[in-house]
């Protein structure tokens, strides 16, 4: 809030409880008035309290004349985005460099430091780490992380800063524009430029980054020493792998002690020596080596790494070679699904269900018949290949899985031969992948020749350029399993798709421009997923229907489903009638509409019958617009039933009711353990078949219900396995739980977050039984003006995995933690795990905690803003030992009480004012 709103705001709570008093003034004469028979109407206090009313009537009209412009500004961008690397803490060489460069950074004299190195050898570890330890430092005002494009094309440079810094590019046209603004905005700002993977030299002031910056720095760390030379750095840093103490400190905890043994020792070494020091490759190896006891077979693995194959190259052999070692080690199926991550670009994350699904479309996973087989033999296959460091997981997208740069190359160069391929070269493969190319076109016929019988996988995703493909493109595409061409700008598809009467695989999701599918689709009687989500349609094709080995169809409809100026024009055929019920081999089926789409409701009940007939289904995506549908297909399906053997593996997201969500974009409720996630809004009971579903679930969202004062009128039972609960608009609710309740409630709750409740005044009253919410870690509040506490002392003792507590805008809130309704004995143990509190515009609150004896011996992050009232935090050295980040305002700061002068002194270098 403005400086501004902030006067404003005390302005009116003083009004407030003024107009209180004048209340009370109001009710002590009423009670007066009684003895006016016997005795003389107090006429003057009567006068006087009318003027004082008449005054205050005067002065709230004036406030709400005086009420600001400008209510809210922008909050300044974070100092550090957290990049969270593996830890080097136990690995000196690699932390080594990190304290070398944060000494660098230090010197006035040196502006720009370049790291340099092979692939894999540590380089963006080393970024990684000092990017994060550079949140607890003052050096910088704000830290700028950037992977740059391998195209060395500046766009993404100037796209992340200006992100970063939070500046206002509408109305600028041009690159040097931008460039311009991000100028201006960085000039008097102490700020450093992190830029991984430069594989060219780079002309800074294109993207406004300039030499005259009197407190900017620049650490680039590229593959290139001739890149760090041609930048006129200021030093140079060559990061040339792990020491041998850390190349075998990391060896050893792969592997075990075996590697202790005199007879095996001497060959370990010779085995680090072909992985030059690069972790990726030591891992890998290490990996595929635990568990051999046998000095022979150590010795076999050696001469196998060492062994010379078609697939080196003369800069790095010892990538290949460690690839190939590891690629070995492998069975056929797991080789194949190894390489597949060649057919996807450098650096590419790929959704671990669609790689799933492509490994069975093209066979390399082996015979499995059913989708959800396929899965979980795929995760098997995964698991195992993560494990031996070839694929790794991505820390930016959950779900996601790409292959490590080092090894993209040689697993490119044993699909293609080549790790670069031209467009007409990619063409006479048999696995032709041009994923993000900038493709506008396809060859002619003559050009692509007979050879086109053999191909088998079609990737041209991401080319937003191509709008045509023509009619001969698939003519002699017999053999192609898998045809992706998700995210083009493709308006129709040929008639001659009908040929591809061997595709398993079919994604057209996210091209909007296409509207319909031609009636040939139905020759593709081998078709088993079939992806046309956020698409142009606006109803389902009948020639689905004949798709009789569908076992996946995910659509959306993306237009009003009432829309008369489209291909149908009449709601049953938005999905026609006996349609879904014909999939009988279906296994996964999502229908993502809008909720509040009225033409839906006609409909509805007879697809949920349909639907509920559905066998085979493991996975469903369902909008059911109110709860006598959702008791349709219960009833028809009987899926909830313990005897049932799918239950344990059923997936769902199922939305009942229609009222739109307001909670904030991004809301966290990943960490489950299983995809169960159901979605009640606007309803006006608690029936039983939400308690049904609701028993299976494992997130919960409760949205503007009508009736319901606390979530025990659900059923503590229904409850047992949700781990995320989302509450929101439910303005009867004045209690999550209430009441005494001996039995465990939520007992695997991990997250908790409440949204805009009228009339909340308490999470839980009454005692709570042992293991209730004991693996609660976040607890989120926001807008619910009527609570004044938070937490009991008492409920901080049984919540032992609490992390992250946030409230915000709870504007009659006195106590974060209040006093307790029984004896407390002892506070020790209070809330040991938490980590970051949060709070923000609480204009009364006076305390975080009734009583300032707790430890908060996890505590590492405060952000208070807003909290003006809030004099007194009641640090000590003792519960402010781990506290490396404070977010305030600077005023509230100084005002902020503290017994121990020095102690504030020590925190206040730890401080981000806002």
């Amino acid at each position: 809030m403005t400086q501004e709103t902030i006067l404003w705001l005390r302005r009116v709570n003083k009004a407030k409880n003024d107009i209180k008093e004048l209340e009370t003034r109001h009710v002590e004469l009423e009670l007066e008035a009684k003895k006016w028979l016997c005795g003389m109407c107090p006429f003057l206090v009567l006068l006087k309290l009318s003027k004082d009313i008449v005054a205050k009537t005067t002065e709230v009209a004036d406030l709400q004349k005086q009420k600001p412009e400008r209510i809210l500004i922008e909050s300044p961008p974070p100092r550090v985005e957290m990049k969270y690397p593996k830890n080097i803490n136990n690995l000196p060489s690699l932390h080594e460099m990190v304290n070398q460069l944060r000494e660098y950074l230090k010197s006035r004299d040196i502006k720009k430091i370049g790291i340099y190195g092979v692939p894999g050898v540590g380089k963006t570890t080393i970024m990684e780490n000092l990017n994060d330890e550079l949140k607890e430092s003052d050096m910088f005002d704000i830290v700028i992380c950037v992977t740059v494009e391998k195209d060395g094309n500046l766009s993404k440079i100037r796209d992340v800063i200006v992100e970063r810094l939070k500046l206002n590019v509408e109305g600028i046209n041009t690159d040097q524009g931008v460039a311009t603004l991000i100028s201006k905005a960085l000039k008097k700002k102490k700020y450093l430029l992190l830029l991984d993977e430069v594989f060219a030299k780079i002309n800074l002031s294109e993207v406004g980054v300039y030499d005259g910056h009197k407190h900017g720095k620049l650490v680039l760390a590229s593959r290139s020493k001739h890149v760090c030379d041609s930048m006129d750095l200021n030093e140079h840093v060559h990061v040339e792998g792990l020491s041998k103490d850390d190349q075998w400190k990391m060896f050893r905890e792969c592997v075990g002690d075996t590697i202790d043994r005199p007879s095996i020792k001497p060959i370990v070494k010779l085995i680090l020596k072909e992985c030059g020091g690069i972790p990726n490759l030591i891992l890998a190896v290490a990996r595929n080596l635990r568990n051999r006891e046998d000095e022979e077979s150590w010795r076999s693995e050696l001469d196998r790494l060492r062994s010379d194959n078609e697939y080196q190259l003369e800069d790095m052999p010892e990538v290949f070679n460690v690839f190939k070692f590891a690629y070995d080690n492998l069975d056929d199926e797991r080789k194949n699904c190894l390489l597949s991550g060649a057919f996807f670009p450098e650096e590419h994350e790929i959704y671990q269900d669609y790689l799933f699904e492509c490994w069975k479309a093209m066979g390399f996973s082996g015979k499995v018949q059913t989708i959800t087989g396929a899965r979980n033999k795929g995760r098997n296959i995964l698991n195992d290949l993560i494990d031996r460091e070839t694929l790794i997981r991505s820390r930016g997208r959950m779900g996601h899985v790409k292959m490590p740069y080092i090894f993209w190359g040689v697993a490119r160069r044993m699909v293609y031969g080549r790790v670069e391929l031209l467009p007409e070269e990619m063409w006479k493969q048999k696995r032709i992948s041009l994923i993000s190319t900038d493709l506008d076109n396809f060859p002619d016929a003559a050009s692509l020749g007979p050879h086109t019988t053999s191909i088998s996988m079609l990737f041209l995703q991401s080319n937003n350029n191509l709008r045509i493909v023509p009619e001969f493109l698939f003519n002699g595409m017999s053999d192609l399993n898998l045809l992706d061409l998700s995210q083009t700008g493709i308006e129709s598809l040929p008639a001659s798709i009908g040929k591809l009467i061997n595709l398993r695989g079919l994604y057209l999701n996210e091209c909007s421009y296409l509207v319909r599918l031609p009636t040939e689709i139905k020759k593709l009687k081998n078709l088993e997923v079939l992806d046309i989500c956020r698409t142009g349609f606006c109803s389902l094709p009948s020639e689905i229907g004949e798709l009789t080995a569908l076992r996946c169809l995910r659509i959306s409809f993306t237009r009003a489903l009432g829309d008369r100026n489209h291909v149908g024009t009449h709601d049953m055929e938005k999905i026609p009638s006996n349609l879904i019920e014909k999939l009988s081999f279906l296994e996964e089926l999502t229908i993502d509409l809008d909720p509040c789409e009225p033409g839906w409701n006609g409909i509805a009940d007879g697809i949920a019958r349909e639907v509920a007939n559905l066998r085979a289904l493991t996975s469903l995506h369902f909008h059911f617009p109110g709860v006598l549908c959702l008791e349709t297909f219960n009833r028809e399906r009987k899926l909830w039933n313990n005897d049932n053997r799918k239950v344990s593996i059923f997936r769902f997201t199922i939305k009942v009711g229609s009222h739109p969500t307001c909670h904030p974009h991004g809301l966290d409720i990943s960490g489950c353990s299983a995809q169960r996630h159901l979605r009640y809004s606007a309803g006006d009971s608690t029936p039983a078949a939400i308690g049904e579903v609701l028993k299976q679930s494992c997130v919960f969202e409760l949205i503007g219900h009508q009736t319901v004062e606390n979530l025990s009128d659900f059923g503590i039972d229904e409850m047992k396995g949700v781990e995320v609960c989302i509450i929101e608009e439910c303005n009867k609710m004045r209690r999550i739980l209430a009441g005494n309740i001996t039995v465990q409630v939520f007992p695997f709750l991990k997250k908790l977050h409440i949204f805009r409740l009228q009339r909340l005044d308490c999470i839980w009253d009454g005692a709570m039984a042992s293991g209730s919410l004991a693996r609660l870690t976040t607890l989120t509040l926001n807008d619910c003006p009527s609570i004044e506490k938070i937490l009991s002392l008492g409920m901080t003792q049984q919540l032992p995995e609490l992390q992250h507590l946030k409230v915000e805008n709870c504007k009659l809130l006195v106590k974060i933690i209040g006093a307790n309704d029984q004896p407390v004995h002892s506070l020790s143990g209070s809330l040991p795990k938490l980590m970051t509190l949060e709070l923000i515009n609480l204009p009364i609150l006076d305390s975080i905690c009734e009583s300032d004896s707790l430890e908060w011996p996890s505590l590492s992050k405060l952000g208070i803003m807003n909290c003006q009232n809030l004099q007194n935090l009641s640090l000590k050295k003792e519960n402010a030992e781990h506290l490396r980040s404070i977010e305030c305002n600077q005023d509230w700061w100084r005002r902020l009480v503290f017994q121990d002068i020095q102690l504030k002194q020590d925190l206040q270098k730890h401080c981000r004012f806002i």
